[in-house]
């Protein structure tokens, strides 16, 4: 299964949101707050992401067997999908 991307979740968050408004469950401002809540989570989740990923294709790197060069694009890939 895939990992959801911090754009993914950002998205699926804004979207959860924006029904409530329509629904009235939540005021302008509180919704103005959470807007600007998720964004900050969003971003903290893109950070850790992208060091994960990182750690993992330098961990990566020095595992390959020098017959087999590693390549960045395939792992990014196979890791996080189309």
């Amino acid at each position: 299964m895939k990992k959801q991307t911090a754009v993914e979740w950002l998205i699926e968050s804004l979207e959860k949101l924006e029904g409530h408004v329509e629904k009235g469950t939540i005021s302008l401002d509180d919704y103005i707050f959470n807007i600007k809540w998720v964004k900050d989570q969003a971003k903290v989740m893109e950070n850790a992401q992208t060091l994960d990923f990182t750690r993992k294709a330098v961990r990566k790197i020095f595992d390959e067997d020098r017959q087999n060069p590693f390549n960045l694009e395939q792992y990014y890939t196979e890791t996080h999908g189309k």
